[in-house]
């Protein structure tokens, strides 16, 4: 299998290079379906000096071929335009134009993080296009009109995270942050939240000054006083390997829990035993999941059409939501973007075995401010030997799974 490493977007999603130049590639001249196709747009960082994600472009293009091969999406072979945001702002936007001036029936899996503004997906919902199968890293994701988030998004990773540790036996919990990052700090007030719905108040709210403590000592040992046995560590990707080093160094033996896309495998590889029984949450079914069906198809796939591809879990996300148009749209002889929008819209449930049911969101929402979760699940996983290894839950509604905590 390739070597996995996982962008680190998730709690750095509120950073932002502008470029202008736009760069759409397909097979397709026009991108307007005609009769035997259907044409889905993708939008992602391919090049940048901060973030790319060819891993995501990958694993789109070897769905849509494995697609294609068993038939197509309702009869019809599939054509992805890749455009490429170079993680900048204008570009962002200026890709979305070229989708919508391209007529696809639905944008898949785009990354829409250097811009915060949500001016993206207004335009998508104007064109009444439907974007389906983003990670949920902006509010504009679970607020917008026609997006489709592939999870509940940085609430569910949040909530899954707090909800491992109180299914794993935690009582007395900490929550550890880094002051002055805004993602890092806004993950904990979730953190904060999560807990009140379960009836659990913190012993402990960190945020680490990483000019005064570099080494993380500080932090680590307000964290673990006062019988902490299970720690919720929100910190960025960077400073993860020394929150970890610190807080085992100090003596701390108990549970830690996080998200998979902090942690990826060179993080992993770099603390070695020290990340053994790390309890890490994911928005999609693991990778190491040898029972799940829909990873191992995904894996095949990958094998067959991106065998060097990098595998994570952008890659389960790619692989799912072309999957989810398939199925969604399976009993229709219409893929026009208005007919993929109300099949969305009016669906009450489709099962993809690598993601949670996919249905219509809760009313009211789990979490107000993010009204628009459509698929509430998580899947936790516990690090053995490097590798995360499912918890054998499958997926876990965490919203539901801590309000149940309270009664």
């Amino acid at each position: 299998m390739a070597n996995r490493h996982i962008p680190r977007v998730a709690l750095a999603a509120t950073l932002a290079t502008a470029m202008l130049v736009a760069g759409c590639s397909s097979d397709d001249s026009d991108g307007a379906p005609n009769g035997d196709t259907i044409v889905l747009g993708t939008a992602i960082p391919l090049t940048s000096d901060s973030l790319t994600q060819p891993q995501l472009k990958a694993a789109l293009e070897a769905s849509v071929k494995a697609v294609n091969a068993d038939g197509g999406i309702a009869g019809k072979q599939v054509e992805l335009k890749v455009c490429d945001t170079q993680y900048s702002v204008n570009q962002e936007l200026g890709c979305t134009r070229e989708l919508v001036s391209a007529k696809v029936s639905a944008i898949v899996t785009p990354t829409i993080i250097a811009d915060q503004s949500g001016a993206e997906y207004e335009l998508t919902s104007r064109a009444g296009i439907p974007v389906v199968g983003t990670g949920g890293l902006t509010p504009a994701d679970f607020n917008t009109e026609g997006v489709f988030p592939i999870g509940p998004g940085i609430p569910g990773w949040v909530e899954g995270a707090i909800e491992h540790l109180l299914s794993t036996g935690s009582k007395k919990i900490a929550l550890v942050a880094t002051a002055g990052e805004a993602g890092s700090e806004f993950a904990q007030s979730l953190a904060v939240e999560a807990l009140k719905k379960a009836g659990v108040k913190p012993v402990a709210t960190v945020r680490q000054d990483t000019d005064a403590d570099p080494t993380f000592a500080a932090a680590a040992a307000e964290a673990t006083a006062d019988g902490v046995d299970g720690i919720f560590l929100a910190t960025s990707p960077a400073l993860t390997p020394k929150a970890v080093l610190a807080l085992r160094q100090g003596g701390y033996d108990g549970a830690i829990s996080s998200i998979t896309v902090t942690f990826g495998p060179a993080i992993l590889e770099a603390l070695g035993k020290n990340a053994e029984g790390l309890l890490l949450t994911s928005q999609g079914a693991l990778i190491a999941d040898e029972e799940n069906a829909e990873i191992k198809a995904m894996l095949a796939a990958m094998d067959k059409y991106a065998p060097d591809a990098e595998i994570d879990e952008l890659t389960v996300w790619a692989w799912s939501t072309i999957q989810l148009l398939k199925n969604v749209m399976e009993d229709s002889d219409d893929t026009s973007s208005a007919a993929i929008m109300e099949a969305f819209k009016s669906l009450t449930s489709v099962e993809v075995g690598s993601i949670g049911p996919f249905g219509q969101p809760k009313s009211p929402p789990y979490v107000e401010s993010f009204p628009r979760i459509y698929n509430p699940t998580v899947f936790n996983g516990v690090v053995k030997d490097g590798i995360t290894v499912p918890d054998g839950r499958g997926a876990v509604n965490p919203f539901e799974e801590l309000a149940a905590y309270s009664n």
